[in-house]
């Protein structure tokens, strides 16, 4: 996961300020943000967010606005083959993605591997603010897994990650999935830790033997010792073996799925 840069602006002095709830969101259709991407498709917009915890109420200046990323969508490419009874909705989507991988990904993540997963997707979940594109996650189902195989946000304040991820793990919830799995890039396995992810052992039945590498609990603390403080070094390492792509330079890591409340 990447985040964007950060733009620091002075709180005017004497204008009121609402508290905002980074973690709330609505979804909208998908119908109504695909009319928005076919507006977009010539140039992308990316939305704009600070870091500040409030929101000016009567901030005039629009480039100032301050965003939260507040509207989610799924498209989900098999609803859009249906309705329209061709592929070429969901290829909007996917084009509209495409032009999104090195500008909200900030190329950490590799090109071609994002464009190839893009085509096996079940779902592109985005986080939007209007015309403006906050972060996006790919996703795919299979056998008990829900699967994160691409997951870029342009901005951190908003938790626009937790957003996606808690939106895919909703979606796997509604398919009688268990486990949420995604490869870390070493910079965001501290993210995702916290948001309650492990890593997954050799072997386990996520794994597959032919994409991912046996790494010993030596060559896993080799990976992180440069992405996590000593103290949350000592406190994650795992003392089995795990799971790692090679070719990505990715470690694999999932949640299981929490149970509904009744």
């Amino acid at each position: 996961m990447s985040d964007g840069g950060k733009h620091h602006h002075p709180r005017p002095r004497g204008k009121r300020t609402i508290p905002t709830k980074t973690g709330d969101f609505k979804v909208i259709p998908w119908d109504d943000a695909l009319a928005r991407l076919q507006q977009s498709l010539g140039k992308p917009k990316i939305a704009v967010t600070q870091t500040s915890p409030t929101v000016i109420k009567d901030d005039k200046m629009k480039k100032h606005r301050k965003t939260w990323c507040s509207d989610m969508v799924v498209f989900d490419r098999k609803e859009m083959i249906e309705k329209y009874h061709e592929g070429k909705s969901w290829k909007i989507v996917i084009r509209y993605a495409k032009k999104l991988v090195e500008s909200v990904c900030q190329n950490k993540v590799n090109r071609e591997y994002s464009l190839d997963t893009m085509k096996n997707s079940d779902l592109v979940i985005a986080a939007m603010d209007k015309d403006g594109l906050c972060g996006f996650a790919l996703v795919k189902f299979s056998f008990a897994v829900t699967t994160v195989s691409v997951i870029c946000s342009a901005v951190k304040a908003a938790d626009v990650g937790k957003k996606l991820l808690d939106k895919a793990e909703e979606e796997g919830h509604k398919r009688g999935k268990r486990y949420l799995v995604l490869c870390a890039l070493g910079d965001a396995v501290g993210f995702y830790l916290k948001a309650g992810f492990q890593f997954v052992k050799h072997g386990h039945q996520v794994v597959d033997k032919y994409v991912y590498e046996e790494y010993s609990p030596a060559k896993t603390e080799d990976f992180l010792e440069d992405n996590l403080s000593p103290a949350a070094l000592k406190k994650h390492l795992p003392t089995y073996n795990t799971s790692f792509d090679t070719y990505n330079s990715c470690i694999l890591m999932m949640r299981i799925m929490k149970k509904k409340k009744k």
